[in-house]
């Protein structure tokens, strides 16, 4: 008896990366796994619309430091949506 194909694969990721993950999904009620295929669909649509790597990295930098500095009251969904609209 053959196994069947799975749509699904295992993957190792950071630790603080699913940690990350986990907090984010928590208000928005997403699984870990859920809230990685969100990021994973925004960076496909960043990368259709033409950011460049300099821009993907002043966005990215820009997030560390607002991470570092604040702790957000506001919808997570705004949040992310805000980020976007200025990287």
């Amino acid at each position: 008896m053959s196994a069947s194909p799975s749509s699904f694969a295992s993957v190792k990721l950071p630790a603080g990366l699913v940690s990350q993950a986990r907090e984010a999904a928590t208000p928005l009620r997403l699984s870990v796994a859920g809230q990685i295929e969100y990021w994973a669909t925004l960076g496909r649509i960043a990368e259709a619309s033409g950011l460049t790597i300099s821009e993907a990295r002043e966005a990215i930098a820009l997030d560390d430091v607002l991470q570092a500095t604040t702790v957000s009251e506001t919808d997570p969904l705004d949040a992310i949506e805000a980020d976007f609209v200025v990287a």
